[in-house]
């Protein structure tokens, strides 16, 4: 029976969710550790580590617990074939294990822990060339290819083979086929037709082996028709004793061929025939003999000598026994059977004088070079928890002195390094997830060299920052001719940089000393540069992180750091380059500097900003959302700097703002697009004589008419502007939802939310247009909307004019009808609409009328049919009305409908049946609920129309005598903040 343990560690492999995998991986680590620390069994943060304590309260020390980190260890032990797995999940989770039983477990610490002060001895860092190392050419690739051999060595490997390509195919669920040879039925088939001669030379064949076998075989039947033949099918197979074989004379028994099989039967069936005669073409071909699916051989006995009496000897062409299935046989015991004694040796065996982590630590660095990347990746995954956690004392003895501990535990981390370094080189492994290039095993490698970085001497960090300066310069193949760089050893070199700078900026930002601060820069500039998007991409992530020591120390480099920026941004052609993403970041925290700002205003340092800033331009809709946050929050910076010129800001960047804001789905990016919005126009309507050229009349008609589409109908994309950079039909267009309105791919409330921001953007541009424009830009539009039958025109037309007045009145402390006569004439229609009643159909809601009025028609119609029946006809409108005034169809006569259903009970001629009784039934509960359906719909909708229209009327702050309408307006729409997609935080923000 499984333990737990063992049951654990099998849910860990094959449990799908990672919410359980993460669970128990820490109940694997609590049972690992639970002879370490008495609180191993207690749920809560693994971080909080108790120490041990004997009977008299004194801590435990290390030395003292072999047997209980030998427990630890014989668990962790079973997680490496975890990691190991060809499955990421499962190489994730058991290195999370492995994390959780480090924390748990107690830091393992010598009785003299070194100080960071050594003798005067020099530790040296391992010698490490680059160029060497590639002349060894052994590359580390995604496997070593043995899965790919077209032959295969053993029966077990063609099975397996086999069943791996039935599942691969769909096919496993033929595994229960009784055919296990492939085709021997057919083969039997073909018995009865194969030619004499053909069985004469089998026969040939067969009896020159067996001489002593006279059995007839000319004929089938008589092999398989006769019960008692040892072929037939019906009766078991017992291979005929031959004389030969009761004595045994090794020395006198000849070698058979390698194709022979069978070795006491002398009868051959067509099918073992036919095989036979498959293995002499492939041996004449010159392709070595076939692969037998014979059983296995029996396990190979070793018998000891007696006194007196010889061992026979093993015959020279027969293959070594293997060790592992010997089995001693001594006569003298009378048989007795004894297994042989295996090695006391344990790789993960506890050292009491050792650090207790160098047996597992030994067993991942030789799986550091495995052909397989998913081992290489499995490995660096454990070597960075274990070094990470416990690595403080790597490679120190316990009864060593400090300085001691210091040399080896440098001399331990210089090892280690080195050899994640030769990963660095030596690893090619790439692959993809979605539009960004991802180097699984360099990844980790890199983490796992931060990791020790953390625990090692300034000295060994600079030796390994050396390194991959090289890696990423690459000089020794400049001296070859100019031989093509590996861009595989550079991208690890900057991955290497990336994290060094992050775990040790102790010594990027040390006093007086810019060395590793210079050559990182100097290292990424390089990588900027390369024409390779992935370079490209690590090498601005190496520089995020340090981008304000850049600022303080290395100011002298910002106009060349800069510079090759922008040049990226020139170069780029492809909108899912993995770069833009880095690139656009480091952009954007630079210029969150003030110093950086002042390089933009001097033309000797730096282009200018109109030249610059429209390269950034395409950027607004990219389909990395990041991205688009960047480039908004790098021109509201630029915008936000008075010195600098403004230029740039002309009618496309508007367009592109106002589209940023329209069909943006996150609501930082449209939150800030907006705030830009605001500022670029105090920026640049200034003037208002410019204003005609930098924001037409169509201009604005096309931003109302997109804003108020109605939900669900799609946008006019003929309305939008695309840049001739961004107009490319084979690029992925992150809008397509949007502008669709397709609900099943957004959320209707995002859709509300974008639509009611834009909506403030109009309001914002409405504020900042000059009085004599008011008339052409405004006067048509909002009174349009406010009075049109659609409901989303109206909650669109009172929003807009509620920003208006709230925008007026905190520029200029004065309500927005005493300042404009235009906002005069509106209020006067938002009172009107407020005091009259809603209309009894709105635009969105005729479908739903126009299905009721065509069931209450099919109905009367088919009841007046009915000779049953004596009923009048009611007369009903034949088309839905919209507005309730044409004589048209409305609620009304639907419940018209529903009474005069209900009087047909009375109505009946002839006697009245129960059918008819239920066919009357079910037509009303049909009408009924579609009546229910519009009056619920409608309702909302009129809650949402009188919450803006009051919000409106209170932000104008010219209230009618009667109060009641609007506050009746506000507090509905409260009362039904669900259904009213935020509009009460609105109506609230009129009033205040």
């Amino acid at each position: 029976m499984a333990s737990r343990l063992d049951r654990l560690l099998q849910l860990l492999d094959s449990s799908p969710s990672q919410s359980v995998k993460h669970a128990i991986a820490t109940q694997i680590a609590q049972i690992a550790t639970k002879c370490l620390r008495k609180d191993a069994g207690i749920e809560g943060d693994v971080h909080d580590v108790k120490p041990s304590l004997d009977s008299e309260g004194n801590v435990i020390t290390s030395k003292d617990r072999a047997e209980d980190w030998s427990e630890v260890l014989s668990v962790v032990s079973k997680l490496l074939p975890l990691l190991r797995s060809k499955h990421m999940e499962t190489r994730v989770a058991a290195s999370h294990t492995l994390s959780n039983i480090c924390l748990l477990a107690p830091v393992w610490s010598p009785l003299h822990v070194p100080d960071g002060a050594k003798d005067e001895t020099n530790v040296e860092f391992p010698p490490f060339s680059i160029e060497q190392i590639l002349q060894s050419n052994n590359l580390l690739l995604s496997s070593s290819g043995q899965e790919f051999n077209k032959g295969a060595r053993t029966a077990a490997d063609l099975e397996r083979a086999r069943k791996e390509t039935k599942t691969r195919l769909g096919l496993d669920f033929l595994d229960g086929d009784d055919d296990p040879d492939h085709g021997w039925t057919h083969e039997l088939m073909e018995e009865a037709t194969e030619e004499p001669h053909h069985l004469q030379n089998d026969d040939a064949l067969a009896n020159a082996k067996h001489a002593e076998t006279k059995t007839d075989v000319t004929s089938p039947r008589s092999r398989t028709d006769d019960a008692s033949s040892p072929m037939s099918l019906d009766a078991p197979f017992v291979p005929p004793i031959s004389i030969h074989q009761t004595e045994h004379h090794p020395s006198d028994e000849p070698m058979e061929s390698p194709t022979a099989e069978f070795h006491g039967d002398g009868i051959l069936s067509v099918r073992e025939k036919n095989r036979l005669k498959r293995k002499r073409r492939q041996e004449e071909n010159g392709a070595g003999p076939i692969i037998s699916r014979a059983p296995a051989p029996p396990v190979k006995i070793r018998v000891v000598e007696q006194e007196g009496k010889p061992t026979p000897k093993r015959a020279p062409s027969s293959p070594p026994a293997d060790d592992e299935q010997k089995i001693v046989v001594d006569p003298q015991k009378g048989g007795q059977v004894e297994a042989k004694e295996k090695s006391p040796y344990h790789p993960l065996a506890i050292n009491k004088d050792q650090w207790v982590w160098a047996g597992l630590v030994k067993v991942l660095l030789v799986d550091l070079f495995n052909p397989n990347w998913e081992t290489r990746h499995g490995t660096t995954l454990a070597l960075r928890e274990v070094i990470k956690i416990q690595g403080a004392y790597a490679g120190t003895c316990y009864n060593a002195t400090a300085a001691e501990n210091a040399i080896s535990h440098e001399k331990w981390c210089n090892d280690v390094a080195a050899k994640f370094l030769r990963v660095f080189v030596l690893d090619r492994f790439t692959d993809y997830v979605a539009d960004q290039v991802t180097a699984p095993v360099r990844e980790s490698a890199t983490q796992a060299l931060a990791a020790l970085l953390i625990h090692m001497p300034a000295t060994s960090v600079y030796r390994v920052h050396d390194i991959l300066l090289e890696m990423i310069r690459q000089d020794f193949r400049s001296k070859k001719g100019g031989t093509p760089y590996a861009w595989q050893i550079r991208h690890a070199g900057l991955l290497g940089l990336k994290y060094e700078v992050a775990v040790r900026d102790d010594l990027v930002e040390r006093k007086g000393d810019t060395k590793l601060l210079r050559g990182v820069v100097d290292a990424a500039l390089l990588g900027l540069a390369d024409a390779d998007d992935d370079v490209r991409s690590a090498a601005a992530a190496c520089l995020i992180p340090i981008s304000g020591s850049i600022v303080r120390h290395l100011y002298q480099e910002l106009s060349q750091l800069l510079v090759i920026l922008w040049s990226c941004f020139e170069s780029m052609k492809d909108d899912l380059g993995s770069s833009v993403s880095t690139v656009m970041d480091l952009l954007g925290s630079l210029v969150s500097f003030s110093e950086v700002m002042e390089l933009f205003t001097d033309p000797s340092k730096s282009q200018s900003l109109d030249q610059l800033a429209p390269l950034l331009f395409p950027l607004f809709r990219h389909t990395i959302s990041n991205v688009r946050l960047a480039v908004v929050r790098t021109l509201h910076a630029f915008l936000s700097v008075p010195e600098l010129p403004i230029g740039w800001v002309d009618g496309s960047f508007l367009r592109l703002l106002f589209q940023n804001i329209l069909l943006e789905e996150r609501e930082d990016v449209r939150s800030l697009s907006l705030r830009t919005w605001r500022l670029a126009l105090q920026k640049t309507i200034s003037d208002s004589s410019a204003i005609d050229n930098l924001i037409p009349l169509t201009i604005f008609r096309d931003w109302i008419e997109t804003c108020t589409t109605p939900i669900g109908d799609p946008i006019d994309v003929s309305r939008l502007f695309v840049l001739n950079s961004m107009d490319d039909s084979e690029g992925h267009n992150v809008d397509k939802s949007m502008l669709a309105q397709d609900l099943s791919l957004i959320t209707a409330e995002n859709v509300w939310k974008a639509r009611l921001a834009a909506a403030q953007s109009l309001a914002s541009l409405s504020h900042s247009l000059p009085q004599r424009l008011h008339q052409d830009y405004l006067d048509l539009p909002l009174k349009h909307y406010l009075n049109s039958p659609s409901f989303f025109h109206k909650v669109i037309g009172a929003t807009t004019l509620q920003e208006w007045a709230i925008e007026y009145k905190s520029s200029t402390g004065n309500s927005l009808v005493s300042g404009y006569k235009l906002a005069e004439e509106l209020n006067t229609i938002t009172l009107n609409l407020v005091a009259s009643d809603p209309p009894s159909c709105y635009h969105e809601t005729y479908s739903l009328l126009d299905q009721l009025c065509r069931l209450c028609n099919s109905l009367v119609g088919s009841f007046l049919q009915d000779s049953k029946l004596n009923a009048s006809n009611p007369g009903l409108p034949q088309q839905a009305s919209i507005n309730g005034t044409d004589g048209g169809f409305t609620l009304n006569h639907a419940r018209t409908t529903v009474d005069w259903l209900d009087n047909l009970h009375n109505l009946f001629v002839k006697p009245k049946k129960k059918r008819d009784s239920t066919r009357i039934d079910d037509a009303k509960k049909n009408v009924r609920e579609q009546i229910r359906t519009f009056e619920e719909t409608k309702m909302n909708q009129d809650i949402q129309v009188m919450a803006a229209l009051a919000s409106a009327a209170f932000a104008l702050e010219a209230l009618p005598p009667k109060l009641s309408p609007l506050i009746k307006g506000v507090m509905n729409s409260i009362k039904a903040r669900d259904q009213t997609n935020s509009l009460p935080m609105y109506s609230l923000s009129g009033i205040g």
